[in-house]
């Protein structure tokens, strides 16, 4: 698997910057490709700012329930992933994020990049949902 187009390996993470017009789906399985690519490379971090993705239009329940699915099933046992969107796709109750978790997979959804870096190098016991 060669190294994915906008993705970053820094000194204690990686990062993905997914670009272009995307419906939900496709962008699902664009992070979900990088996920894996992490899980085989050894890497345990991953931050994915999908700033730069249009044409996502309204996220449905059952796309943060297959999203939520999808990334814990590529990642690799111990991995944690942070998600930055625009506020208006992040649901109040991260519904995404609890069923990754739910599959064991360590996952947060921010606004902020800074909030979900800081999030992403805390130490495990820090990682609580803000």
């Amino acid at each position: 698997m060669t190294k994915p187009e906008h993705f970053e390996i820094h000194e204690q993470y990686a990062s993905y910057r997914p670009v272009g017009d995307h419906s939900v789906r496709a962008a699902i399985e664009l992070v979900t490709t990088v996920i894996a690519y992490c899980s085989k490379n050894g890497i345990s971090r991953l931050l994915v700012n999908g700033g730069g993705l249009t044409g996502l239009g309204e996220i449905q329940v059952l796309d943060r329930y297959f999203l939520g699915e999808k990334f814990a099933s590529a990642a690799a046992p111990g991995m944690r992933v942070v998600l930055v969107v625009d506020a208006k796709y992040i649901d109040t109750n991260k519904f995404g994020v609890t069923v990754a978790v739910n599959r064991w997979l360590q996952a947060e959804v921010f606004s902020d990049e800074r909030v979900a870096l800081a999030w992403l190098l805390a130490p495990y016991e820090r990682m609580q949902s803000q």
